[in-house]
């Protein structure tokens, strides 16, 4: 009777134990396919065909991300493990259901690269030290001279701020979980917020005590220069430190160093004859630059093989959108630029032209004085710079 009710017992055990070892909702067998399916269709097709409720919230999962798998009397868990994965999720069990939730991000190795460029709206050209920053401040970095950034992010909703002086800020939300490349276009804002001076005490000024100086095309255009001409060397000898090298030389002296301790760049390239016209011209082009840089301290290590200074010159990139140009008349010189879209939003062109008017004040000179001397002839020297890009 005793060996009758122990043999009952151990067999009442082991079914148990089958029992509870098929009760994991995880464990059942499934065959199942998919192809470019949205993951809310994957999760409610897999609830349906192994009857077990999937629980989760759409606001909180890519659930519009589509999945593409293939899978042939597999556990639920591996599929559900190869699915969520990709997404930075995973699950758990409640019950007898299974809540999908988020990964935590607390692993430097659950990061992912943000990465993308900013360009000006209208013309499409790129935008040089535009900030890009984190809603909370805790991540952000800035355009380089292509108008690209990149920083690292965690795997989550993220809400980032866009701005550039002169530019309207941008916020855009992103569902960042792989390496998300995003393009942003700021649009131009003109008006400038009202200044209200509550107080009569002017501080003096002083001289920025930051390594590099950002010089304005507009006030290099706008300067007063030799005979109208708009030129950046000439610009730079109003600057505090710089003076202007000798006549026929060119170039500009900073502080003591001679003209030829200045690494000069025109797009990473660097220049070596940076004037024509026994100096009185620069090779640069006012019309075609788009940012420029000085550097006259603490130079940094990219720049490595010049003493005094630096000089980083960027041309445009050329209009994305639309055909533009414009044209400036000096006494001297006639100058344009040229620019516009060859593949839309894709590849552009830019040229600039620049002759100078020399040539006529020089020839009726020089003919002038070879007849008060009885001779016949004349003197001819005129400039031309043309920079396709």
């Amino acid at each position: 009777m005793l060996l009758k009710k122990f043999i009952l017992s151990f067999l009442g055990i082991i079914m148990t134990l089958h029992v509870w070892s098929q009760s994991r909702p995880d464990e059942k067998i499934v065959s199942y396919t998919s192809y470019n399916k949205p993951l809310k269709q994957v999760l409610k097709e897999l609830g349906a065909i192994t009857d077990v409720n999937l629980v989760y919230s759409e606001s909180r999962i890519p659930s519009n991300k589509t999945v593409s798998i293939k899978a042939e009397k597999e556990k639920l868990s591996g599929i559900l493990t190869v699915i969520l994965d990709d997404f930075n999720l995973s699950y758990q069990i409640v019950g007898n259901q299974i809540v999908i939730v988020k990964k935590s991000t607390d692993n430097p190795d659950d990061l992912v690269r943000l990465f993308g460029y900013v360009r000006d709206k209208v013309s499409g050209e790129y935008l040089i030290g535009a900030n890009i920053f984190l809603h909370d401040k805790s991540a952000g970095t800035s355009t380089n001279e292509k108008g690209f950034f990149s920083f690292e992010v965690k795997r989550e909703p993220l809400r980032i701020h866009f701005s550039y002086l002169g530019y309207k800020s941008e916020i855009k939300d992103f569902q960042v979980y792989t390496d998300t490349l995003i393009h942003i276009a700021l649009e131009p804002d003109a008006l400038l917020n009202e200044i209200v001076i509550m107080d009569d005490l002017l501080e003096e000024e002083h001289e920025s005590t930051s390594s590099q100086q950002n010089l304005h095309i507009d006030k290099i255009r706008s300067s007063n220069h030799l005979c109208g001409e708009a030129d950046v060397f000439r610009y730079l000898g109003t600057q505090a430190g710089v003076s202007s090298a000798a006549e026929g030389v060119g170039g500009v002296n900073v502080r003591g160093g001679s003209a030829d301790q200045n690494l000069v760049l025109l797009d990473g390239v660097p220049v070596y004859n940076t004037g024509h016209a026994l100096g009185i011209f620069s090779v640069f082009n006012a019309n075609a630059i788009k940012s420029a840089s000085f550097y006259k301290g603490a130079i940094p290590a990219r720049y490595a093989g010049r003493l005094s200074s630096v000089i980083d010159i960027h041309t445009k990139d050329g209009n994305f959108n639309k055909l533009s140009g414009d044209i400036t008349l000096s006494t001297i010189a006639l100058s344009g630029s040229l620019e516009g879209p060859i593949i839309r939003d894709k590849s552009s062109f830019i040229i600039s032209y620049r002759r100078t008017f020399m040539d006529i004040w020089i020839k009726e000179l020089s003919k002038y004085q070879n007849t008060s001397r009885d001779q016949q002839g004349s003197s001819n020297y005129f400039l031309v710079i043309s920079m396709p890009n």
